[in-house]
C-alpha cells in the first residue's frame, strides 16, 4: 500500500475505530458467479459493513503474511484468478512468480477467467480439481494447465 494509505487506514483505525465500510462504492466484483453473490448478499450471517479497525487488523496480517513468505519451508499451491479485483496481480507475481523470493515447493497457479473468490467461481470445479490433484502429487501437472485453463507462474 502506499505510504498515504497506510498512514490514512492507521489514523482511521485509532481515531474512529467503529466506523463501518461496505465497499459497495468500489465497483469491485469478487466472482462471476452471480448467483452465490445474491445468496451472499441476503445471507444474515455474512459480514456487509466492516468496522475500519477490522480492516487495519486484515492489512497488518496480510502485510505480516508478506514479510514471511521466505520464510515458508512446506509445499505451497498458491491460486490466484487474473480477473482478481480484490488483491493487486504485481505484488502476488513478485512475491510468488519470481524464483528469489520464492523456495522451490511453492507453486503458484493463474487462472485465465477465475476471480477473488476462485473456490465459488463458476469455474470452482477446476480449481478443485487441481487442488485434489496438487494433494496427491504435487510435481503433477494440474488439470487446468492441461485443459488451457490455467499456467503456472514458475
Amino acid at each position: 500500500m502506499p505510504f498515504w494509505q497506510r498512514w490514512g487506514l492507521k489514523l482511521a483505525a485509532h481515531t474512529m475505530p467503529s466506523t463501518t465500510f461496505t465497499g459497495e462504492s468500489l465497483g469491485v466484483i469478487a466472482s462471476d458467479n452471480r448467483d452465490m453473490l445474491i445468496a451472499l448478499s441476503r445471507d444474515p450471517l455474512i459480514i456487509k459493513a466492516t468496522r475500519v479497525d477490522t480492516v487495519y487488523g486484515l492489512v497488518n496480517l496480510m502485510q505480516a503474511g508478506f514479510d514471511a513468505v521466505e520464510k515458508v519451508q512446506v509445499p505451497a499451491l498458491v491460486l490466484y484468478g487474473e480477473k482478481d479485483e480484490v488483491i493487486p496481480k504485481t505484488p502476488v507475481l513478485d512475491t510468488f512468480g519470481a524464483p528469489r523470493n520464492r523456495s522451490d515447493k511453492q507453486h503458484l497457479q493463474l487462472y485465465r477467467n477465475g476471480y477473488h473468490m476462485l473456490l465459488r467461481d463458476l469455474q470452482a470445479g477446476v480449481v478443485w480439481g487441481d487442488i485434489f490433484v496438487w494433494i496427491q502429487d504435487r510435481h503433477a501437472l494440474l488439470p487446468s494447465a492441461q485443459q488451457g485453463l490455467s499456467f503456472s507462474a514458475q
